[in-house]
């Protein structure tokens, strides 16, 4: 897959062109990481400063209860952002993500990419402008 030009049209980088995309990853500690079937994604009770953008297979948002019986509360698809308010609020996560398949995550340190590059770049502005539109 050519990342890039499946982030373009992702509504996380809404009005942003391909260069404004790597000049962010370059200042967001951009991590790529594939998951299988059955791994855990990000675990309730863990503090997490990244948010995860989904880029291809699907993820289950899930709640476990004391008897270890999980419950599906979301299904995060290809071009959603999930753990984004956990990650800006720096509260331990209430729920986990589990990879019931083969998923393709791209994380982002949260507070980098809202907080900018230090330069007053557009690009960074419209990221957080972005991400305040998802939270809502």
């Amino acid at each position: 897959m050519e990342i890039f030009a499946a982030m373009e049209k992702m509504p996380l980088f809404h009005g942003l062109d391909r260069e404004q995309i790597q000049e962010l990853f370059r200042h967001s500690g951009a991590q790529r990481r594939t998951y299988t079937r059955g791994e855990m994604v990000l675990r309730a009770g863990e503090r997490t400063g990244r948010l995860g953008l989904l880029l291809s297979g699907s993820v289950h948002v899930i709640r476990e209860d004391f008897w270890g019986g999980r419950t599906i509360v979301g299904i995060v698809e290809a071009g959603d952002v999930f753990a984004e308010s956990f990650a800006l609020a720096g509260e331990p996560l209430e729920v986990s993500v589990f990879s019931p398949g083969e998923a393709e995550v791209l994380f982002l340190d949260a507070g980098r990419a809202v907080a900018g590059c230090g330069r007053g770049c557009a690009a960074h502005a419209q990221l957080s402008r972005n991400l305040l539109a998802l939270l809502a």
